[in-house]
């Protein structure tokens, strides 16, 4: 099963980030997500959200 799960709303300092940046940042977090894999939890991807896209597809 797969799920999507947003933990956090993005603030204004993060929006005006250059996307480099952003990604810089999130693949920097790879260390502390080894926590979540030990508990059995694997993050398979991340991405930006199309805050147009109004549909949910099933």
């Amino acid at each position: 099963m797969y799920l999507v799960v947003e933990v956090w709303k993005a603030k204004q300092a993060w929006l005006v980030l250059p996307r480099k940046e952003r990604h810089a940042f999130l693949n920097d977090m790879g260390d502390q997500l080894a926590g979540l894999k030990e508990a059995g939890i694997e993050l398979i991807g991340n991405g930006d959200v199309d805050l147009d896209f109004s549909q949910c597809v099933l």
